[in-house]
């Protein structure tokens, strides 16, 4: 039962590395964008002095009243300014109609 164990390459190691790192900017940038998108909309509605702005996710639909395509984006942040926690959803669509449902604590 003598079974021989090989080494992973060196090369190999710096290859699966390399890649996770890049996995790992690559959700940062994607994170980051979100967050950038929703902020920018909520800034639009009033909503000036936010941070910590997190989007659980976006979803795109269609305005089947008015054939409009756009996104709805959850939402979560803190208004700065009531120093409030705040939670909800913002629909908007690609002809600056946008509706929010948010709640704030």
């Amino acid at each position: 039962m003598n079974q021989e164990i090989r080494k992973i390459p060196r090369k190999t190691i710096v290859i699966i590395a390399v890649l996770i790192i890049i996995g790992i900017i690559s959700y940062m940038m994607n994170e980051m964008g979100k967050a950038g998108k929703a902020a920018y909309v909520l800034n639009k509605i009033g909503y000036q002095n936010i941070t910590g702005v997190t989007v659980a996710k976006i979803i795109k639909f269609r305005n089947e009243d008015t054939g409009i395509e756009g996104y709805k984006y959850t939402v979560r942040f803190k208004n700065t300014d009531t120093k409030q926690d705040c939670r909800g959803f913002v629909w908007a669509d690609f002809k600056d109609n946008i509706i929010q449902d948010i709640e704030c604590k």
